[in-house]
């Protein structure tokens, strides 16, 4: 209200979770012919009937591309969430997409973005998402075995873990955080075999990124660097975006938690 924002066409992302994408191999032949033979091949990817799912696809690079595809129900559910809260829903798409279009860059950067209620882990390359998981292991779940563990209420155990972070209930927090980053490894290893098998011996992920509000625990770039042998960053989803110098740490500390709702603002302007 104090804003005056007036725009009422809404763009919204859903967990990866719920949706379902693949890379695919594109072969050359017309634009017309692509698009027939796109939709036989995924028929035979997507586990479900055609008539009961929306999908789309796109190119990515000349020889590959990208379908997608999500459920009729929940599209109809976003739908009827939107025009209760008054707003026109001009597009939904995974939060991996939005992620990936957020902090990747032109080379492969593993993504970890923890959040409140699961962790997905991406392989970003070009702005998109070639291979993608998620881990029910979350920001809340490591706030609540660190309340428990030390008998101190939930907002107590959040602050500790941001500000103390792994100084505090590492035997708790510890094997949490592993098991995110052991499944980074093996995502890391599975792109880059992949890049070997086709003959690209050289091409290898470069760095990770870590997203959410977990990312600002204490210590977790450094765990995480030593964990996957790769530089380690925290998400910054406002590069390249104008804001008064003012705000500068302001939005370094909040940019974490808000790497999907950047992506989802950049997606008509890239």
């Amino acid at each position: 209200m104090d804003a005056k924002i007036e725009a009422r066409d809404a763009i919204m992302s859903i967990p990866a979770f719920s949706g379902f994408s693949t890379v695919i191999s594109l072969p050359k032949m017309s634009d017309v012919e692509l698009e027939q033979a796109v939709t036989y091949e995924a028929k035979k990817y997507i586990p479900l009937p055609l008539a009961e799912v929306q999908f789309e696809w796109m190119r990515i690079g000349s020889t590959q591309g990208l379908i997608v595809a999500v459920t009729n129900e929940l599209v109809h559910r976003y739908e009827e969430i939107a025009k209760l809260s008054g707003l026109n829903l001009a597009h939904l798409e995974l939060d991996s997409f939005s992620l990936a279009r957020a902090l990747g860059g032109e080379s492969a950067s593993l993504i970890i973005d923890i959040g409140a209620r699961d962790t997905v882990l991406l392989i970003s390359e070009n702005g998109w998402p070639t291979l993608s998981r998620t881990v029910q292991v979350s920001g809340y779940e490591l706030t609540r075995l660190l309340s428990t563990s030390l008998g101190i209420d939930f907002l107590r155990a959040e602050e500790l873990k941001k500000k103390q972070g792994l100084n505090t209930g590492s035997d708790v927090v510890l094997p949490l955080l592993d098991s995110i980053l052991m499944e980074g490894r093996r995502l890391i290893e599975e792109y880059e075999s992949a890049l070997r098998q086709a003959g690209e011996k050289s091409a290898k992920v470069s760095k990770v990124i870590l997203s959410g509000g977990t990312a600002a625990m204490s210590g977790i770039s450094r765990h995480a660097a030593q964990s996957t042998g790769k530089e380690v960053i925290i998400a910054f989803p406002f590069r390249g975006m104008i804001y008064p110098g003012e705000l500068e740490a302001t939005l370094r500390d909040i940019g974490p938690s808000f790497a999907v709702a950047a992506g989802l603002a950049l997606r008509e302007l890239r």
